[in-house]
């Protein structure tokens, strides 16, 4: 048995938001994307601990099973300047991140399609380490209202072809 102990003062913070397009607005409650859209999911992990270093980092976002997710996985990348991130599997959906020093904050950024019509919420929360001083901001969660694409919509209204995966092919639909 392994018995982790924490700082008293430890507590890490996680934040959700989504984007649409790229330069768009992020939202980090309600975004409505079309049928067919690539919409961006940012993960915002924050020691806001003063003083204490915390390592062996889970985070949960998983997008998988396509069937109740309505998302399909593209890619992944990490906002986080020099810092380690860690690895994001997007088959289990967690991220491990080694450690935060006080307020230091890392992103995981994943792109995804959005493949069916519906009211999806996904969800990012901290699963390790267990102990934390404030469990109230250990998860966040964005909901997406995914409306049906239009006949009448035959070309897609953004094309930026940057490398990021959104929107780098420009799409004309017949």
């Amino acid at each position: 048995t392994l018995e982790v102990v924490l700082p008293e003062n430890a507590d890490l913070s996680v934040e959700k938001f989504a984007q649409i397009t790229p330069g768009g607005d992020f939202s980090s409650e309600r975004i409505t994307p079309l049928v067919g859209d690539r919409i961006r999911f940012v993960v915002r992990v924050s020691n806001l601990s003063p003083d204490a270093v915390v390592s062996d980092i889970q985070v949960l976002d998983a997008l998988s099973p396509e069937a109740t997710t309505g998302f399909e996985y593209v890619q992944h990348t990490y906002q986080l300047g020099t810092f380690p991130a860690g690895a994001y599997d997007p088959e289990t959906g967690i991220w491990n991140i080694a450690s935060l020093g006080p307020g230091e904050v890392v992103e995981l950024s994943i792109v995804a399609f959005v493949r069916r019509p519906g009211t999806f919420t996904n969800t990012a929360e901290l699963v390790a380490p267990a102990a934390d001083a404030d469990t109230s901001n250990n998860l966040a969660s964005v909901s997406v209202e995914v409306a049906a694409r239009n006949e009448g919509d035959p070309i897609f209204n953004q094309f930026s072809p940057n490398g990021d995966g959104i929107n780098d092919f420009l799409k004309i639909q017949l």
